[in-house]
């Protein structure tokens, strides 16, 4: 399978893994360190409730 977004050397298969890639890249220059952790609770979106989001 071949990667959907190239970022020099960096190959990221799906577009989660691409922000979360950026995400984590944008946390370590704030806190100027490597040992950021991230912790995602929760993803996707809702199809119940929330309303007047959902239908």
């Amino acid at each position: 399978m071949d990667p959907r977004f190239v970022d020099g050397e960096l190959a990221y298969y799906n577009l989660y893994y691409a922000m979360l890639g950026a995400f984590l890249a944008a946390m370590v220059r704030v806190v100027g360190a490597e040992d950021v952790k991230i912790v995602v609770y929760e993803s996707g979106w809702p199809s119940v409730g929330n309303e007047p989001y959902v239908h």
